[in-house]
């Protein structure tokens, strides 16, 4: 994540906080999102949406410390037009939707507005999964 821009939410957190992966040392799991689109008057189809990503919980961490962070990142990724090739916040359009503190997780939701995006943001965070 070197050279990106500093953007406003970013502000107070560490240089590690704004440069260091969430997810290529706790990542369990990916789940696919998914939205609805509407197709002429009546239909309506689900598209792509982006992934929920799952992270081991670790005692130092909140769900709001991770939005906080995740956010920061995906501005900066945003801001710069940068994409690294193994980040799903960097994805264009990748925004966080949202972080929920789970039993013994976190999950943590990124979204796209294009299926595009969506799909290369799965495809990201699958690739980020240990080998099994």
């Amino acid at each position: 994540m070197a050279n990106l821009p500093n953007v406003a939410s970013c502000n107070g957190l560490s240089g590690d906080e704004r440069r260091t992966s969430l997810f290529k040392a706790d990542l369990i799991s990916v789940e696919p999102l998914t939205g609805e689109q509407r197709v002429g008057a009546r239909n309506v189809i689900e598209r792509p949406a982006g992934a929920r990503l799952i992270l081991a919980a670790k005692p130092d961490r909140t769900a709001q410390w991770l939005e906080r962070v995740a956010t920061c990142q995906a501005e900066m990724y945003q801001a710069a037009g940068h994409s690294a090739a193994d980040e799903p916040l960097s994805v264009q359009g990748a925004r966080v939707d949202r972080v929920i503190a789970l039993k013994s997780s976190f999950a943590v939701d990124i979204k796209a507005d294009d299926a595009t995006s969506a799909r290369e943001i799965r495809a990201r965070a699958e690739s980020l999964l240990p080998s099994r």
